[in-house]
């Protein structure tokens, strides 16, 4: 796909190699869009999966909230991003073996402003936020007891329930724009 902006898929999607719950590829940017259905991979060792998308370019204000299942490089968000992935989340189940996060798979691009709560399941480079990480991440949170994920090794900051839900404690979602793009339920 090229540029997708203010989308939504709510069904679930099934798929070999690269797949996404909105999009498989997205070379462009993906913005203002959501995905609720659950991913799954099938039988192919090397799928790239996401709960939003398979492989990206940049994704802000987007979400996904379904369960992401195969086996290696998957994400709540995006399997692989390649390009900033800014002010989004993922709250889905992420299940595989290697390169497993609750956002992203595999990030070579930045990670801003963005979160993940859902559970975590790997054996390989497994990780709260982010499997594999070769990019930086700032102000990127996960819930360590939700995602059942402690070690993070840089690859976002690490955060109990207490310190991520409203009123949310002064070290978690510095900066974040909480009148525009964030709201929350109290």
């Amino acid at each position: 796909s090229s540029h997708v902006k203010n989308s939504h898929a709510i069904g679930d999607v099934s798929g070999d190699v690269i797949v996404g719950g909105l999009v498989g590829v997205a070379y462009g940017d993906v913005e203002n869009s959501y995905a609720t259905g659950n991913v799954f991979g099938i039988g192919h060792e090397d799928t790239v999966l996401g709960g939003l998308v398979g492989m990206s370019g940049s994704i802000s204000q987007s979400y996904a909230t379904g369960n992401v299942s195969g086996i290696n490089i998957l994400g709540g968000l995006v399997g692989t991003n390649y390009f900033p992935v800014l002010n989004s989340y993922a709250n889905g189940e992420v299940t595989g073996q290697e390169k497993i996060g609750g956002l992203v798979g595999e990030s070579f691009a930045e990670i801003n402003h963005s979160y993940a709560i859902g559970l975590v399941t790997g054996s390989s480079q497994v990780g709260g936020l982010i499997g594999n990480l070769e990019s930086i991440v700032t102000n990127a949170y996960y819930n360590t007891e939700t995602t059942n994920q402690t070690d993070n090794d840089g690859r976002g900051q690490p955060r109990n329930t207490e310190q991520m839900q409203y009123p949310h404690d002064e070290t978690t979602y510095i900066d974040w724009d909480l009148e525009n793009i964030w709201t929350w339920q109290e």
